[in-house]
């Protein structure tokens, strides 16, 4: 059966979490794609070299390759994630991408350009991104929470085509509507935000927010977000001004 054959299955049949219609076809849809992913493509330009390794980053977070994501950086690698620094590729494993494969999640990358001259060890691009997540296995189920970002990205990448920092500045944060109901009980909103880990950047859902509730938002976050007390607490007023 085809990708597309696939997805009018999907839309033929009610999904429910626990449907083994679901299972066979997720299953099915695993197995139409190739693995491992190649790191390393023939043929390339130095171009069009340079440019694969944000395909890469971004592929191998939805399809949860560590493999393919550690090719795309050099071991002393920045990543800063909307002012949450991290450095070193273990660290940005550990805090990033472990957590993000594990979610259903889609990146696409649009307006890419490249600032690179011919002979050159070093370039930088910049792209926008929209990247929507969903808990683990729940990318298919209707009415599922979620939530989209859309970002700016920077890369600075050397030779040998590896990614030497990455920065992305998020632009805009949409949470379902669902989602924005759970929020108000301030449980969900720390399981939710630890779950997600703190790059994720919960409190850019804020703003979002009735103004009623975003004292004891803003302060749930800063209680959930040790790595980040510094960066809430300069930003909590913004977020209690209305």
């Amino acid at each position: 059966m085809g990708i597309s054959s696939l997805a009018g299955s999907l839309l033929c049949i009610k999904l429910n979490q626990d449907s083994p219609q679901l299972e066979k076809l997720t299953s099915k849809m695993e197995a139409a794609f190739p693995a491992p992913i190649p790191a390393a493509l023939p043929s390339l330009t130095t171009r069009e070299a340079i440019t694969d390794t944000l395909q890469r980053i971004v592929l191998a977070f939805d399809t949860n390759d560590k493999t393919l994501f550690e090719s795309s950086f050099v071991t002393d690698a920045v990543f800063d994630l909307d002012g949450h620094v991290l450095n070193g590729l273990d660290e940005i494993c550990n805090q990033s991408f472990d957590i993000v494969s594990k979610l259903d999640t889609t990146h696409f990358i649009s307006s890419l350009r490249l600032n690179y001259v011919e002979g050159a060890s070093t370039a930088s691009m910049t792209a926008s991104a929209l990247s929507q997540h969903y808990r683990q296995n729940t990318g298919k189920i209707p009415g599922a929470t979620n939530f989209t970002c859309g970002s700016l990205y920077h890369l600075d990448v050397v030779r040998g085509f590896k990614v030497s920092k990455l920065q992305f500045n998020v632009v805009e944060f949409a949470l379902t509507r669902r989602n924005r109901k759970r929020i108000k009980r301030a449980g969900f909103l720390a399981q939710k935000y630890q779950g997600f880990g703190p790059h994720t950047l919960m409190h850019h859902s804020v703003p979002l927010l009735p103004a009623a509730l975003r004292a004891s938002v803003a302060t749930a976050i800063a209680a959930t977000s040790p790595a980040m007390p510094r960066r809430i607490g300069l930003r909590q007023q913004d977020y209690l001004a209305g």
